[in-house]
């Protein structure tokens, strides 16, 4: 194999003014000439780029974003199929190089919107035209042409987007620092108020110590989970028929397979697309604690339960090798989930306000809980577990509005502008600290849950975002305050437009209340800890767990710190700001060499209008920084402002009285 080479022209070196026309993939096994078509790249006008050591082909396209992928078909990388369903996926044209008279046409090759076959050697002119021809055409940046109506509005809004960057920036800037406000705030408040007599704390009542239940089935949800996982698997033999990996169909085990499985005990981090590994598996989590739950157990013994669900699954479910970040997100993650929306479920019923619950009511907490309204309907109230708190202090708002021009921003690009999108989202407070006598005894006596949903077919579920309190107290209470404290546990599932993070973790922290003055008051969290996470881009990528989904993002321990604060104004007016930030390394990961810092931050104002009615405005600010070895360090943003109409529970904004 044989390249035509001339002595690299380094006028582009030398005339800062001439720009590279792109990045370019490299993907060869052969190094030679790898490194030979890279200075025929250079040589072209692009930049060439390269899979990083170890690093699989098909995880460069998602790091570099190359504007073509050139691929060398006598001596093709390592999964190359992986890596063709991803180019595929992402619409990036393909540049296919061959040394003989002829090629083949492998069938994967179909799936790929824009594909050139090329013989070599080629000279560096040719490849430039072969390139230049190969990409996407763009509008004419010279002589006048005819402007299309919808692109004239496009970039009209991109232009003032561009002059609206100093806001943009300051917006940025105001909400990656709140945390640091409402610390400092935070702090001189209780200084103030430690110099206010202490009220009398009142004394807990014993009642609140534990769950209480008329009877508890240790038989009943291990069946109801055999049954479960049995029909999970007759629909992913279904609907999944034709997933293959390592040449076996992924949903065909059988015994052997399971023997194998708990023999060699191989555990690996799969290739499922993000939602699939960090959101679907967690609500099966959910799915399977909900079902010890509602048979009378406890938070703990269901959490033992939900692991043992999981391990049932990896073992004796799929023929792929189990995967350790699935343990993870669905016996840990799931629990936090389940027993939130256990919680939430069983307050829908408490709220009925009669003997027997409302067929509504009964309805909406099927919907929250479907495994509590499966065992509710076959066995009444007999595993019912009565929670004891059953008026904890509850805060909680349902929104709907639209997103404005949401912007992106990569720092080596200029900005640019994403889709609009209706937005709806459901936040609950529950047990916030205050109530006289409430005892924080069980873990998620106090949780906060927040759910948002996108009129997107591709990305249609924003964010879920929980943490509640696992073991913990209140402390001191003061004239003008109240707080707890402890070990926290959370779930993050974050995936905004062009990047997404996700996090299970335990954290110290505390969450307070301060009454500033008559009718002001303050609440916040801090929160510092470390899980266990997966951050990285977006993708076009079928959300399916096939070989044609892709991973494209990167597994890691996780460094996580939390901070939030909300000002309620007269029961009127609440401002809120969070700042959250994610450090997934390169620890207990496939790709040591890797990390992904991931910030989130937004702050909004809501105006209660009349009653629970309420009209408010968010900002909400994302930011990347990617770094992989020797590739190049990938930074974005995004930002974009949202208009919504909330409806707000009994309690308004949740300040607590006391």
């Amino acid at each position: 194999m044989s390249l035509k080479l001339v002595e690299p022209n380094t006028a582009a070196d030398e005339d800062p003014r001439i720009e590279s026309l792109g990045i370019v993939l490299i993907a060869s096994s052969n190094k030679l000439f790898a490194d030979a078509l890279g200075y025929l790249v250079l040589e072209a006008g692009f930049t060439p780029a390269f899979p990083s050591g170890m690093e699989a082909p098909w995880i460069s396209v998602t790091r570099t974003q190359p504007r073509v992928v050139i691929c060398d078909y006598d001596a093709p990388v390592k999964r190359l199929r992986r890596m063709i369903a991803d180019v595929a996926a992402r619409r990036v044209p393909l540049l296919m190089l061959h040394t003989g008279e002829t090629h083949g046409n492998p069938p994967a090759l179909a799936r790929v919107e824009r594909v050139t076959w090329q013989r070599i050697p080629i000279s560096a002119e040719e490849l430039r035209r072969v390139l230049t021809d190969l990409m996407p055409p763009e509008p004419d940046r010279g002589g006048p042409h005819e402007i299309d109506p919808a692109e004239a509005e496009r970039e009209h809004r991109v232009e003032g987007a561009r002059s609206a960057e100093p806001i943009i920036r300051l917006m940025r800037t105001v909400t990656r620092w709140s945390w640091v406000a409402s610390v400092l705030v935070g702090a001189s408040i209780h200084i103030a108020s430690a110099q206010s007599p202490p009220s009398p704390a009142p004394a807990p009542n014993p009642a609140l110590r534990a769950d209480t239940s008329a009877r508890r089935s240790n038989v009943l949800p291990v069946f109801e989970t055999a049954g479960f996982l049995t029909l999970l698997s007759a629909y992913d033999r279904v609907a999944y028929a034709n997933a293959v990996q390592d040449g076996k169909k992924v949903y065909s085990a059988t015994p052997s397979t399971t023997w194998d499985h708990l023999r060699q005990q191989t555990w690996v981090h799969d290739q499922d697309p993000f939602n699939v590994n960090q959101f679907e598996h967690p609500y099966q989590g959910a799915t399977m604690y909900g079902l010890a739950r509602s048979s009378g157990h406890r938070f703990w013994t269901s959490l033992i339960h939900a692991n043992v669900g999981s391990f049932i699954w990896k073992m004796a479910g799929e023929t792929d090798p189990p995967s350790i970040n699935d343990m993870i997100t669905t016996g840990q993650a799931g629990s936090l989930l389940g027993e939130a929306l256990y919680r939430m479920s069983d307050l829908v019923l408490r709220d009925a306000r009669g003997a027997k619950p409302h067929r509504l009511h009964e309805t909406l907490a099927g919907l929250i809980s479907p495994p509590s309204a499966v065992n509710r309907r076959a066995f009444g109230e007999r595993f019912r577990s009565q929670l004891s708190d059953t008026a904890p202090v509850t805060s909680w708002q349902l929104r709907l509005g639209a997103t404005a021009d949401a912007l992106s921003h990569d720092y080596a690009a200029p900005v640019s502008l994403l889709r609009r999108d209706a937005t709806a989202e459901f936040w609950m407070s529950y047990g916030l600290p205050g109530l006289p006598g409430y005892d924080y005894a069980r873990p998620l006596d106090y949780f906060d849950f927040q759910m948002s949903f996108l009129s997107s077919a591709s990305n249609p579920i924003e964010n879920v975002m929980i943490r509640g309190l696992l073991i913990g107290r209140q402390t001191e209470q003061l004239a003008r305050s109240r707080g707890i404290w402890g070990l926290y546990g959370s779930y993050d599932y974050i995936s905004p437009y062009l990047f997404r993070v996700s996090s299970t973790a335990l954290s110290l922290g505390t969450t307070r209340q301060y009454w500033i003055a008559s009718g002001l008051a303050l609440q916040g969290s801090l929160l510092g800890g470390v899980g266990y996470g997966a951050a990285g881009s977006t993708t076009t990528i079928p959300s399916t767990p096939t070989n044609e989904a892709i991973r494209d993002y990167h597994f890691g321990v996780t460094p996580q710190a939390l901070a939030t604060i909300r000002v309620i104004a007269a029961d009127r007016i609440m401002i809120d700001m969070a700042a959250r930030e994610y450090y997934v390394s390169g620890l207990g990961s496939d790709d040591i060499r890797g990390s992904e810092t991931i910030f989130r931050g937004n702050v909004g104002l809501n105006v209660r209008v009349v009653g629970g009615h309420s009209l408010g405005a968010r900002y909400v600010s994302s930011t990347r920084d990617a770094r992989y070895g020797k590739l190049p360090n990938k930074k974005l943003s995004e930002g974009s402002f949202t208009f919504a109409y909330s409806f707000l529970g009994p309690s308004h904004f949740g300040a607590v009285k006391w």
